[in-house]
């Protein structure tokens, strides 16, 4: 993985991490997804992963917690494969069940390394289990680029994001 996409995938896993903790009701749950807060006191607290979201935060953004990041790493590495071979991509949007089949891939890949079949069982402290749900919402964040770039259409920003894009870009000078 390059630091690029560490950096991506760190950002991603902040933002599942965020979204599925919104979708639980157990306290617990959500205190295992994310970070309680971003440290933005002091520059050698950030690390290579988590400068993108360090650039970009305006105080709304959620640092992943080690076991969001950990499932997260897994699924963008076990889809990054997927999707950089032509066949199988065909093959898994052909599918009826896309998110599913690479989600359900995942998992079992993940239950058959005895080092990383935790990051599949881990549960909060009231037994509830996210894994699947993170891999879910990543697969969905991914495949909408990979069938952009399928269809080769370039991405079109909405007019009200451009003044967010503005806004970004004048704060990072």
């Amino acid at each position: 993985m390059t630091p690029d996409e560490a950096n991506v995938v760190y950002y991603v896993a902040g933002c599942i991490g965020r979204s599925v903790s919104r979708l639980r009701k157990c306290f617990d749950c959500k205190t295992s997804l994310t970070e309680n807060a971003i440290n933005t006191s002091s520059e050698s607290s950030i690390t290579d992963e988590s400068r993108l979201l360090h650039i970009v935060n305006r105080g709304g953004l959620a640092a992943p917690s080690e076991y969001a990041m950990s499932v997260c790493i897994f699924g963008f590495l076990y889809f990054k494969q997927i999707f950089d071979t032509p066949d199988l991509t065909r093959q898994v949007f052909q599918s009826k069940a896309h998110a599913d089949l690479c989600t359900s891939a995942v998992i079992c890949f993940l239950r058959k390394d005895a080092s990383l079949r935790a990051l599949t069982m881990f549960e909060c402290a009231k037994g509830h289990i996210s894994a699947e749900l993170i891999l879910r919402k990543l697969f969905n964040c991914l495949s909408k680029n990979i069938i952009n770039r399928l269809h080769q259409t370039p991405h079109v920003v909405p007019a009200s994001d451009t003044r967010k894009l503005k806004k970004l870009k004048s704060c990072s000078k």
